[in-house]
């Protein structure tokens, strides 16, 4: 099993001003539900929403500035910077296209990855790749949504549950034998109809009658997705574990994709992990997407719940369906 001498050496997040609870979600017109009926479901309290006027760049920016200056390092220092994300400010250019332009850093590489909620840790795969075999010394990382443009604020499936957010990490290569990256463990499988935006691409183009359909807003199959999630995610952490010849002891915290508070508790107890070794911010951030695992480690390090040479494994599953994991020593 070959450890990529790479560290994060800067991280940071950026949520919304706006935090809508869900009292102020159930008293939304033709909405029927309840502040209980959500944190029941999936254990989230409160979200963070963006402005109208607020794009994903937005908040990227803020979030690439903060990673930035903790790894102590300027724009003029990136040489890749890699943005996951299926809320980008257009469908095209990419998103890292916007990002490269606020930075001023022109000339360097730049790509999306649209993975849905997986997209953090393809990415982090895609990073690793470059700076060990590439010779890339500064990769700007970033998973960023908007997912509340998406959003039916009238399907109480998804409106209660998807939240808007950004994070990014600066990845660097090493010394031997401090922090390190295992190999991305990357999947998916063809099931693309549970989880969609079923218009605004070239399948069904933006028509009077697609938007009267409400065809550009998300839609998910909940039960569904619930069932797949949660075998995968299971089926994630006792093959990393068993790759890299650990057990659940070795790893610090499990840092997962914060999809739905009933799925990691559920994990949790079927793979009889102690309590506390999951951590979750999902009941006031809400489900970002690929956002949710980076702007968890940014919490994590401001409280000083991780720190160097601490391992952590990382289980990531959505829309596609899509899934990774990855450990890797902070």
């Amino acid at each position: 099993m070959f450890r990529a001498p790479i560290r994060i050496a800067g991280i940071g997040s950026c949520l919304p001003e706006k935090v809508v609870t869900n009292d102020e979600i159930a008293n939304m017109p033709d909405l029927i539900t309840s502040d209980e009926w959500i944190r029941k479901r999936t254990g989230i309290q409160q979200r963070h929403i963006a402005d109208k006027d607020q794009a994903t760049s937005d908040i990227a920016i803020v979030a690439a500035e903060r990673a930035m200056e903790m790894a102590g390092i300027t724009a003029k220092d990136i040489d890749l910077i890699i943005c996951a994300t299926v809320t980008p400010d257009n469908i095209f250019p990419t998103l890292s296209n916007w990002i490269q332009k606020r930075l001023d850093c022109n000339e360097v590489g730049s790509v999306d990855v649209s993975a849905a909620c997986a997209g953090f840790i393809y990415g982090m795969g895609m990073a690793r790749n470059y700076i060990t075999l590439d010779g890339y010394k500064n990769i700007l990382l970033i998973g960023a949504e908007t997912l509340s443009k998406i959003i039916d604020w009238k399907d109480r499936n998804t409106c209660v549950l998807f939240a808007d957010g950004a994070a990014a990490a600066i990845l660097q290569p090493c010394e031997e034998d401090s922090s390190w990256i295992g190999p991305a463990f990357l999947g998916s499988k063809g099931m693309p109809e549970v989880l969609i935006t079923p218009a605004g691409g070239s399948r069904i183009p933006a028509s009077h009658e697609s938007v009267d359909n409400r065809q550009h807003y998300m839609k998910m199959a909940g039960r569904e997705v619930f069932k797949i999630v949660v075998k995968i995610f299971e089926d994630l952490a006792r093959m990393e574990l068993e790759r890299h010849n650990l057990t659940i002891d070795d790893i610090k915290y499990v840092v997962p994709h914060q999809v739905n508070q009933r799925i990691m508790d559920m994990v949790s107890e079927r793979l009889n992990w102690p309590e506390g070794k999951i951590f979750s911010n999902l009941w006031r951030v809400g489900n970002t997407s690929s956002a949710s695992v980076p702007i968890a480690l940014t919490e994590m390090i401001e409280k000083g719940l991780i720190e160097r040479g601490d391992l952590i494994l990382s289980c990531v599953f959505g829309g596609g369906m899509t899934w990774a994991s990855v450990i890797f020593r902070w």
